[in-house]
């Protein structure tokens, strides 16, 4: 159990060099990742003392991440809302300009609305209901997650969702 009372649990990932779709998804608890330079990244939760920003990520090492840095999907009428492993919603206003997460306490604002579809080549569209933008990783030289809308140019690449629910060896798309 960590300083912040998470209990930390690791789970053996194992990469293949094939791309492995499911494109029945359902919702559980994941590990949000991303592919740059031929490294695996997962998403990280935001520090408990923020209330909006980029997602940052670490390099998975050892072919192995922790269950906190796992997210739940809980599926609600429009899509699934998204909660860190401490809890907190992320969600984003519509309307807004921002490219961050925000995250916080209460599940029901109509901002924490997310659509999730497997593409053909494995990675996830997770598109936020109220702002239209979706979730990408590593924006130009950096190494974190946010939330972006088509006409944004950038050179992020969707994430790919890997089912964390228990430590059982899974494929994730190279």
């Amino acid at each position: 159990v960590s300083a912040s009372g998470v209990e930390s649990k690791t789970v053996t990932i194992t990469q293949a060099k094939k791309v492995v779709v499911d494109s029945n998804f359902e919702a559980g608890l994941y590990w949000i990742m991303g592919t740059k330079d031929g490294k695996t990244s997962v998403m990280t939760p935001l520090a408990s003392d923020k209330k909006y920003g980029y997602a940052s990520s670490v390099v998975v090492t050892n072919n192995t991440s922790t269950a906190a840095n796992a997210f739940t999907f809980t599926a609600v009428s429009g899509g699934y809302t998204i909660q860190d492993a401490s809890g907190r919603y992320y969600y984003q206003e519509e309307g807004t300009t921002y490219k961050t997460f925000n995250a916080g306490t209460d599940g029901s604002l109509a901002g924490c609305v997310w659509t999730v579809n497997i593409q053909n080549d494995g990675t996830a569209l997770i598109t936020n209901a109220a702002s239209g933008k979706s979730v990408k990783f590593a924006d130009g030289t950096y190494t974190s997650f946010g939330v972006y809308g088509e006409s944004d140019s950038n050179t992020a690449v969707y994430p790919m969702l890997v089912k964390a629910d228990s430590p059982a060896t899974v494929e994730l798309a190279s």
